[in-house]
């Protein structure tokens, strides 16, 4: 990696910008941290044929002194794919994959944080025969708006961690979908043995769980600040490295952890109660 910023030696050694075939005039900006022996996904920026353009977010002004050249950044950018077996998807696109391993014909699913239900109803095109989301509505904090479910999808308003709640949505699970929510929980190992409790009163399945995830062998999970991560949502508090999430899974209970997808970004693990 061969840009070096040396005004921290402490914290961030190396900042590197990596374009996105997906993304027109983006990538992604990622931090080596010493201190983790780990490549930290910063943030989402804009890239151009001269090197970094500032954007909206405050980090991206760490870049623009550095003498970045697109051609090395596309070869970093097949390295890091090549070494840590990423694949060039967005996130939905990651999420419908990991679905796409599951057998769902007459299955039930429960969608923890499900938003607008798009991975529900995804379910039910597979051959589900009965999805829900279950969602607190953070999102709303975020300044996103409110979305219909698609049809054939119930929704209910809650949170997951509410025995209450759980209580009141009838029914047996088979699949449980928990994306891109395990780094909004303060305590991600209480949130994990409450999944495990809420899948081993229902379900006879699988959990599939996607999460933001930091570049380490080490089984670590990385802390941030408010708005650290994302300018908008200071409830991102969490990111694990692989090795991370596969051992605080086995430590709450769960059993058959296996990687079913990565980007650079994101994560899908299966596992069972």
């Amino acid at each position: 990696m061969p840009y070096e910023d040396k005004r921290d030696q402490a914290t961030a050694v190396k900042k590197v910008i990596v374009p996105s075939a997906k993304t027109p005039n983006g990538g992604f900006a990622f931090t080596w941290d010493h201190r983790f022996q780990s490549l930290q996904v910063a943030t989402r920026c804009g890239v151009n044929a001269h090197g970094v353009q500032a954007g909206q977010f405050k980090m991206q002004s760490l870049f623009r002194a550095m003498d970045v050249r697109p051609e090395e950044l596309r070869a970093l950018a097949d390295e890091i794919e090549a070494e840590q077996n990423v694949e060039d998807l967005t996130m939905p696109e990651l999420c419908r994959k990991a679905i796409d391993t599951l057998d769902l014909k007459g299955k039930s699913v429960l969608d923890i944080g499900g938003y607008d239900g798009q991975m529900a109803a995804y379910c039910l095109e597979r051959g589900a025969e009965k999805a829900i989301v279950l969602d607190n509505e953070q999102w709303r904090e975020y300044g996103w708006k409110g979305k219909r479910m698609p049809p054939g999808v119930d929704y209910y308003h809650g949170d997951f961690m509410n025995d209450n709640i759980i209580l009141n949505i009838n029914g047996q699970w088979d699949v449980v979908l928990f994306f891109n929510v395990i780094y909004h929980c303060e305590d991600p190992h209480l949130a994990l043995r409450q999944l495990r409790r809420i899948t081993r009163w229902w379900v006879d399945g699988t959990m599939l769980l996607c999460t933001m995830y930091i570049y380490s062998d080490l089984p670590v999970w990385r802390v941030y600040e408010p708005r650290e991560v994302n300018p908008t949502d200071e409830t991102v508090y969490w990111a694990p490295s692989a090795a991370g999430l596969h051992k605080s899974l086995k430590v709450c209970g769960w059993s058959e952890v296996e990687e079913v997808g990565r980007t650079v970004e994101r994560m899908v693990v299966s596992c069972r109660p």
